[in-house]
């Protein structure tokens, strides 16, 4: 992301939590930090609306890769599964992540044009979900080798 479009997202984030703020009592808040700290078990995914498994969650997957802070602001945003978002789910090659492919051409890792920036992006998703699996599934996935 370029600079201004963080600033952007910033703005939009603070705009929306002084919205939430000011909308809510401190009860209903306070429902809505104890269904949080349980984790994204009751969460719903904006694409599909099925359930969201912190596993699969694309704001876990954007935490690990630095796209989002793990700060309050996060809860802003609505989550999805990692595959309903193919801009990013596209960017992940491993055995156990059926591959996505994102057509929309503007979004479509296979057309770019620098292989270099293509390459760090694979490796950096990639790594980044399986430190989330790791992390939030660990019966099922082991991948604490080689993982920073």
């Amino acid at each position: 992301m370029k600079e201004h479009e963080l600033k952007e997202l910033d703005d939009e984030i603070t705009k929306e939590t002084a919205k939430y703020m000011a909308t809510t009592t401190a009860a209903e808040r306070a429902e809505d930090d104890y269904h949080l700290q349980r984790g994204y078990d009751e969460a719903t995914c904006s694409v599909c609306n099925t359930p969201v498994k912190r596993w699969d969650s694309a704001i876990e997957l954007g935490i690990e890769t630095g796209e989002l802070e793990a700060g309050p602001n996060r809860f802003v945003i609505r989550d999805k599964h990692i595959r309903c978002s193919p801009s990013r789910a596209q960017r992940i090659k491993h055995p156990d992540f059926p591959p996505v492919i994102d057509e929309r051409p503007a979004f479509d890792i296979r057309l770019w044009e620098d292989a270099e920036k293509r390459e760090h992006f694979i490796k950096c998703y990639t790594e980044a979900w399986m430190r989330v699996q790791n992390n939030h599934n660990p019966q099922e996935f082991m991948y604490k080798k080689g993982i920073k």
